[in-house]
């Protein structure tokens, strides 16, 4: 790592932050390395994989439920299954990111999944080996998901943070719409999952394993003032301070209804439109619809909060349109109004995906100075929870035939979650130390300072 750090340091690899402003010369000292682009493009390949294993079945739910002669909710099972284990093990990864570090964390998630992978392809014999090769694979998630903040504040200048917690977030959804894609494309019938866990194997080893090679925890010297200060906490002391400040909860019950809704809808989209006609490759063109539009949306969101800082205002400007979004999906359902589904996905993916790295930023500008991971894996828990909660829900309510009113619950949620988020207060914690420090200290000078403190406290 020393070594890969002394590389980094070449002046070929160094841009000046445009944070700095640059009428203040001392300043401009802070830099951003071009690795960062290496180290965000790694972490997107393995989150972007993660996510390809967790939707696998759910484009194909139908021909699943016939390949391994079980019912539906078995079926389901293999997307929920990574909702079920992330939960206990959400602040497992968030210690592991805080004190072991982003590319330790990150490892660990990358490990998991192609383990996984090459185990649920014994899943050709018996579902058992498949549910067993999704579980391990949901055990990556809890040290990829938080990673995303972590590793924009760890290697971003203050200007770019929002936009690179976006790129990052963005790998999970982007993941999703291509594992919406690939089982309808290898799998056209029963008899062919097998080839089609053979290839989504091959494929997302190869795309997890860079992170072993390339990952690296930070660059050699921090992008901003408050990268330097950020004090990683004790995790219970962390989550003492999360769990008592109410703005987090209100964003514990935001950002769960806005997760909540999209992996329910994800893993049921199947069960949801197959009743009116629509076939598998028709189904993931609507699921990709709604990720391919939440990329642009998210891209939008991303920009507007690096200029704006407005959080609260895009919060609720996505919630309301989302909720508008499904709303006209739930009225659009019916036989052969394939392209009306798609328009109002498009809407629907438009909007809620931007609620993930938006949230994400929110969350790191209110705890500063914590360690990003802890507060985002308090919320992902909250997705995760909400997510069980939907897919269970709608679930039984489609299994009634009752798919409008498994929509309707979605509708009435976001709903409730965009009356909640008005009462939130987002106190720019982090934006204000780095305006603070722009014209009053020097990196150096703040490294010094830092260096001091953690002799006081004898680290």
């Amino acid at each position: 790592r020393q070594i890969e750090h002394q590389v980094m340091d070449n002046s070929s690899l160094v841009e000046t932050s445009s944070s700095v402003n640059a009428e203040n010369p001392t300043n401009s000292a802070f830099k951003v390395y071009k690795y960062r682009w290496v180290v965000s493009i790694v972490y997107f390949s393995v989150g972007f994989a993660n996510a390809i294993t967790w939707i696998t079945y759910s484009p194909i739910a139908n021909i699943s439920k016939e390949y391994y002669e079980v019912d539906g909710v078995w079926i389901d099972m293999l997307a929920m299954i990574y909702m079920i284990t992330f939960v206990p093990l959400a602040f497992v990864g968030s210690w592991t990111l805080d004190k072991g570090g982003l590319a330790a964390g990150t490892m660990v998630g990358a490990g998991f999944t192609i383990l996984g992978v090459w185990i649920r392809l014994l899943g050709c014999y018996h579902y058992s080996f498949a549910l067993l090769g999704q579980a391990i694979c949901s055990l990556a998630q809890p040290f990829l998901l938080s990673a995303a903040p972590k590793l924009a504040a760890n290697w971003f200048g203050e200007e770019q943070r929002a936009v690179a917690t976006t790129i990052a977030s963005l790998a999970n959804p982007v993941g999703v719409a291509i594992g919406f894609i690939l089982p309808s494309a290898f799998a056209g019938s029963a008899a062919e999952i097998p080839k089609m866990l053979m290839i989504e194997a091959v494929l997302i080893t190869v795309l997890s394993y860079p992170t072993f090679v390339f990952m690296l925890d930070s660059p050699p010297t921090a992008p901003s003032s408050s990268a330097m200060e950020k004090k990683e906490e004790d995790l219970l002391e962390s989550l003492k301070i999360v769990v008592k400040d109410i703005n987090m909860w209100i964003l514990f019950f935001e950002f769960g209804i806005g997760l909540g809704a999209f992996n329910g809808l994800a893993t049921l989209l199947n069960g949801i439109l197959v009743p009116f006609g629509y076939n598998n490759d028709q189904c993931s063109a609507i699921g990709a619809a709604v990720v391919v539009s939440g990329l642009v949306g998210s891209g939008i969101a991303g920009v507007v909060l690096d200029k704006t800082k407005r959080y609260k205002a895009v919060l609720v400007s996505c919630l309301v349109l989302a909720t508008l979004s499904v709303c006209t999906f739930a009225f659009t359902l019916g036989r052969d109004r394939f392209w009306p589904l798609v328009a109002s996905s498009i809407g629907l993916g438009f909007s809620t995906t931007p609620i993930i790295p938006v949230t994400f930023e929110t969350s790191a500008e209110m705890n500063f100075p914590l360690g990003e991971a802890t507060p985002v894996s308090f919320l992902l828990s909250a997705g995760q929870i909400f997510g069980i909660g939907f897919v269970v829900g709608m679930g039984k309510l489609i299994d009634r035939g009752e798919v409008f009113y498994a929509t309707i619950v979605v509708v009435v949620s976001l709903g409730a979650s965009s009356l909640v988020v008005l009462f939130l207060r987002v106190a720019l914690k982090r934006s204000t130390f780095d305006e603070s420090k722009r014209f009053t200290e020097t990196p150096e000078s703040l490294l010094g300072e830092r260096r001091r403190l953690l002799q006081e406290e004898g680290i």
